[in-house]
């Protein structure tokens, strides 16, 4: 039995046996020729086999194609994961993965920039407590330092207030998104900068990344609060530590035999979990942050902010169209583009 590939070229020894050892048709397949068209054949096939019948058989798939089908399926799906985890669709399962993540980024920010500038800039309980002691000992530097801090924290969860209600009435999947391509660029900006001005014998050099830190903690503490409905918190552990308590404590809590089941008090499991997740995700980040910036420098914020720009690009790159349509008519009201707005295609 002799069976080749009809692709162009006469098939060799080689080829043969590879074709016998992919191809496990039933039934027999003998006295096969294969026919090309230099060799001016009749019965020409491209890319099957020539039975002796002078039936086509169709050739098994290529190993490199179906690894480039495995690759575009596998990276579609990401893609189709990341818009999830980000769209304006929220669900209890996206909620709690981007909130750890989160955490975690939010953990490595704030005890690395401690080391930096000696102050935990996402501890607003902290900032009021230490601007009521240096205003009764009269340190006014430093009061106005917390101001500035405050201030900026304020800031930065108002600025993400603006841009997640903009992306809502315009229905866009970027709702969540957007705030934190801002934070990845500044945090980008920060670890670019930063290892310079610092350096620098100036007396602004560390306030300005006090309201810088201060700015990117509230803007990421206002993104979960709102796509959790304020129910997920993460530059601060507060109030997850206390939610932890009360579930421990209903879990520990012994609920005399034969009570009704509606005055049987039992712990939330998923909340206890979620809560300790956060904890645990919080802590890691400061553990890593601050080896970061004890032994790289300004450098390890490289990592966070493009962890944070792979989050936030997907649900852009799906708003593409949208968001161009919303700068070409901001344009157009300023004055600035004679030319009218194109619409996407899908809005023709």
């Amino acid at each position: 039995m002799a069976v080749a590939r009809s692709n162009g070229m006469g098939g060799g020894g080689n080829a043969v046996a590879d074709v016998l050892a992919a191809f496990h048709a039933p039934g027999p397949i003998g006295g096969a020729i294969a026919r090309s068209r230099r060799s001016g054949g009749k019965g020409i096939v491209v890319g099957g086999l020539i039975a002796a019948d002078g039936k086509t058989l169709p050739l098994p798939p290529s190993r490199h194609g179906c690894f480039r089908r495995s690759i575009r399926t596998a990276s579609s799906a990401d893609m189709r994961l990341l818009r999830h985890l980000m769209g304006s669709r929220r669900t209890v399962a996206s909620n709690r993965t981007l909130g750890l993540l989160l955490a975690f980024n939010a953990g490595a920010v704030n005890a690395g920039g401690f080391l930096v500038v000696h102050i935990y800039t996402s501890h607003m309980t902290g900032i009021v407590a230490m601007l009521a002691d240096n205003f009764v000992l009269g340190n006014m530097k430093l009061v106005l330092g917390a101001l500035g801090a405050l201030w900026a924290f304020m800031s930065g969860a108002g600025t993400t207030a603006i841009m997640v209600n903009w992306a809502r009435h315009r229905r866009l999947r970027s709702t969540y998104a957007l705030p934190l391509l801002v934070e990845a660029v500044l945090l980008l900006l920060f670890g670019l900068v930063g290892a310079i001005t610092l350096s620098w014998p100036t007396p602004f050099a560390v306030p300005l990344a006090v309201l810088l830190l201060a700015f990117l903690m509230g803007l990421q503490n206002a993104v979960v609060a709102k796509m959790s409905s304020a129910q997920i918190r993460t530059t601060h552990v507060t109030g997850t530590v206390t939610d932890l308590g009360i579930e421990m404590g209903k879990a520990l809590y012994w609920n005399r035999s034969g009570a009704p089941p509606e005055r049987q008090v039992h712990a939330n499991r998923q909340r206890l979990a979620l809560h300790a997740g956060l904890l645990g995700m919080f802590l890691a980040g400061g553990l890593l942050g601050a080896a970061g910036f004890k032994y790289l420098g300004f450098i390890c914020v490289v990592p966070l902010a493009l962890a944070l720009l792979l989050l936030a690009l997907p649900p852009l790159w799906s708003d593409r169209q949208h968001l161009r349509l919303a700068w070409q008519q901001w344009r157009q009201r300023h004055g600035r583009n004679d030319m009218p707005p194109r619409l996407p295609p899908h809005l023709d």
